[in-house]
């Protein structure tokens, strides 16, 4: 853990919170604050998510745009590869 924006992006890109149904990625984000603000500030309990959701959060992200893009463009990319001959019903 040397930068938080670094293994934030590192979380949101292999575990898109879109896609978990458990709610695994904001127990996972929390996780990392808490540890981040254990090293470098203090060891008082911080509630995370307790005014705003982690939907919220990422619905207000300067870069959501680009990742609703990225997701996008994995949703056109796996369509067209179900939608591959080798894939039809004979």
């Amino acid at each position: 853990m040397l930068y938080l924006r670094d293994d934030l992006s590192k979380i949101i890109e292999d575990r898109p919170f879109e896609y978990d149904e458990e709610g695994r990625t904001t127990d996972i984000i929390k996780d990392l604050f808490v540890e981040y603000c254990k090293r470098f500030y203090s060891n008082d309990k911080i509630e995370y998510f307790d005014d705003y959701s982690l939907d919220e959060v990422l619905k207000k992200a300067k870069n959501r745009t680009e990742w609703d893009k990225k997701l996008a463009s994995y949703k056109v990319a796996k369509d067209n590869f179900l939608a591959l001959k080798v894939f039809e019903n004979n």
